[in-house]
Formats: structure tokens, C-alpha cells, sequence
């Protein structure tokens, strides 16, 4: 679904269209397109866009490259913005003093935790960026700002408070050291009263001696099975499919492993994944978006749902170089769940796929918020 338009000839966003019955080509193939009202569908926020009534030519590139991901971002936003502030004038690439926002949020007297507005800046491949300088050219004139990168973004929905917030406010407090009012024995206290301390201490001799050495070598060479740090079973009573998270033998290397199935049937897919605090943070909002997918009787079920239609996709952070992991829910024709995992290279993809007969998505909820837990603790 397109995110841009031509109305008159100039390039719009579905944000700026004021009329349902508003005349629009398409910004690619230059089809007629009309403006579709965000809306709510399986529980799950649907951004306002823009859509071919007669269907989408084959040629038409609308909803594909850089640009325009980068656009869809921006336009899923200031939907989301109008929902989530619905008296404050949302705009997009607006202004403030030198600085361009790509959604800007601007309150008609100043709020109490946000300041005069937000800037909503959506990161697609920018890391490059002069974090720092933005904050800082928004914050000097009281706006906070809202970093949203693509793991916010789940199908036409955004998550604004899973972003990365820059309140205006806390950087305008001073150092401690500037404060006034303390006594002299106070700013005394504060100084560094004992230098930092380093020392060298050797390896005991003792365990380079022969036995030693034999033994920790015979006990690392019979480790030859994966180490369970955490391990969920997905299913119920008869499923056989596992999510764990292990360390592989020898190197101590952390992954997360999705099986199913037992003995030569078995489907299995290693992925390398860094234990930090940016992969937790995946794992719990994979969780989230799993979560919303029920309805309001908790019913997991997509009468409507399209043949194997994507709903949720994270991307794992892995420490093998041009690799990387994919959690990623998808609609079976039935309407249930099916839950993939994927290692991902240049050229090469392997997964396992559990669909609904495996799969019990309370517990893949449970599993992928514990896994996070493990990843926070280790």
C-alpha cells in the first residue's frame, strides 16, 4: 500500500489529504489511488494510507526500496501521533528553527511532560546521525524528541513508547556542580578522594602443571552436547516443539534454537545471538505484538486473514558478521498462528516454521518473555 500520492501534481501524505473524496494518483504508477481511514483490525492499529481501488498494477513499485519504507515510517507515525494526541497539530517535515522533523507534534500550550510538541524522527539505515546535535537543536527550543527505528514498526502500526525518548526537560538540568546553595564541605565531598587503583596479578604458576592442564583439557573435550540455559516447550500435551536458548560446546556461544518434530523428522535452526540488552528488548516486544493479535475474548483466530500473511516480524541482533536472526509470526489459511525462526545470510536462509497444530501462542508469549529475562541475567 502506497504511503505518498500526487494530488494536483504534488507529492502528499496520506496525513495531508483532508477529504475521503479527494482526487489522487498513485506517486509511482500514476493510477488512481484514495485515502483509506486508519482503523482498528484484529485489535491491532492500522495506520492511515493510501490504496488502489482497482488493485495494484504489476508494475507498480509503491510499496517497495529505501525511500520508500523511509516514507511508510513517517506516514505510520503521524497517524499513530493524531491518535495518541488528538488536539495537537500533526504535521509532517516541519520545521523547528534549523532543524527539519520528519513528523512534528506541536501542543497548543505547553504540556506538562513534553514541552511545546515532539519531534518524531523514523530511522531507516541513518546511523550515521548526529544524535547528540538533533537532540540538542530540538530540546533548546522545548521539544522533546522520539527516535522510532524499524523494530518499533509491526505491519502498519508503530509502538511510540517503545522509541527512544529524549525528554527537553532533563537536559536542561544543570550539572550538580553548577547548583548553588551548598555548603563548601558539600562540593568537598563531591570531589574524587582516592585515585583509581590498578594492579597485575599473575596467573598461578600451579595451574600450568601437566595434571592440571590434562584435566581441563579431557573436561572440555567430553562437553560435547549444547548447554540448556533455557528451554519452553511451545505446544501442548503431543506437540514436539522446543524454543531454547543454548551455548554451543567448546566456544561457549550463545543461541537460540527452534526444533520440531523427534529423531530423523526432527526440523531444527541454529541462531547466533548477542546477549544484550537491544536483543531483550526484541524478545519482549515480539511478545507485545504476539499478545495483541488476540481479539477481546483472547481468541487468537483471524477469520479474514489472508493466505500465510505476515503479522509480526523482529530482526535479532547476531555477533557472526552479515548475519542475522528473524522472529516472525505468520497467518496460516486456517487463521491461527504460525511461528517461524530464521537465520539469515547473503545468500542463504534456513528456518523452522511450528504452525497452529504445534503451537500454543500463550506459551511462545511466556517463552520469548523469559528468554528475554535469561538474556537481561546473563
Amino acid at each position: 500500500m502506497p504511503f505518498k500520492a500526487l494530488q494536483d501534481g504534488a507529492p502528499v501524505y496520506p496525513e495531508q489529504i483532508e477529504t475521503a473524496d479527494a482526487e489522487l494518483d498513485c506517486f509511482d504508477c500514476n493510477e488512481p489511488v484514495a485515502i483509506r481511514a486508519s482503523h482498528k483490525r484484529n485489535g491491532s492499529f492500522v495506520a492511515r494510507h493510501f490504496w488502489h481501488p482497482s488493485g495494484t498494477p504489476d508494475d507498480c513499485e509503491a510499496v517497495g526500496g529505501e525511500s520508500w519504507r523511509h516514507q511508510r515510517m513517517k506516514s505510520i507515525a503521524a497517524s499513530k501521533a493524531k491518535k495518541r494526541w488528538p488536539d495537537a497539530t500533526v504535521q509532517l517535515e516541519q520545521r523547528v528553527a534549523d532543524r527539519r522533523a520528519d513528523v512534528l507534534v506541536v501542543f497548543a500550550k505547553s504540556h506538562h511532560r513534553y514541552g511545546n510538541g515532539i519531534a518524531i524522527e523514523a530511522q531507516y539505515k541513518h546511523e550515521d546521525k548526529d544524535f547528540e546535535a538533533v537532540e540538542a537543536d530540538f530540546q533548546s527550543n522545548r521539544y522533546s524528541v522520539l527516535w522510532l527505528h524499524e523494530e518499533q514498526y509491526h505491519g502498519k502500526d508503530v509502538d511510540l513508547d517503545a522509541g527512544d525518548w529524549a525528554i527537553w526537560w532533563a537536559n536542561a538540568v544543570p550539572d550538580r556542580a553548577q547548583w548553588n546553595g551548598y555548603h563548601g564541605i558539600i562540593h568537598w565531598l563531591w570531589q574524587e578522594q582516592r585515585p583509581s587503583v590498578e594492579l597485575d596479578i599473575p596467573f598461578p604458576s600451579e595451574c600450568y602443571e601437566t595434571k592440571l592442564r590434562q584435566a581441563w583439557k579431557k573436561g572440555k573435550d567430553v562437553r560435547n552436547s549444547w548447554e540448556e540455559v533455557y528451554e519452553k516447550k511451545l505446544g501442548g500435551a503431543f506437540s514436539t516443539a522446543f524454543l531454547s536458548l543454548t551455548r554451543a560446546p567448546k566456544t561457549n556461544h550463545p543461541f537460540v534454537v527452534l526444533s520440531k518434530g523427534r529423531g530423523s523428522d526432527n526440523e531444527i535452526v541454529h541462531v547466533p545471538v548477542k546477549l544484550s540488552d537491544e536483543n531483550a528488548a526484541k524478545f519482549r516486544t515480539f511478545a507485545d505484538s504476539v499478545e495483541k493479535l488476540a481479539d477481546e475474548h483472547g481468541d487468537f483466530v483471524d477469520e479474514g486473514a489472508d493466505d500465510w500473511q505476515t503479522e509480526v516480524d523482529v530482526w535479532l541482533d547476531s555477533y557472526v558478521e552479515e548475519k542475522n536472526g528473524l522472529l516472525k509470526i505468520k497467518r496460516p489459511p486456517d487463521g491461527t498462528i504460525a511461528f517461524v525462526l530464521k537465520d539469515i545470510e547473503p545468500g542463504n536462509a534456513s528456518g523452522v516454521t511450528v504452525a497452529s497444530t504445534n503451537l500454543q501462542p500463550e506459551k511462545l508469549i511466556k517463552a520469548a518473555r523469559k528468554t528475554a529475562s535469561v538474556i537481561e541475567d546473563l
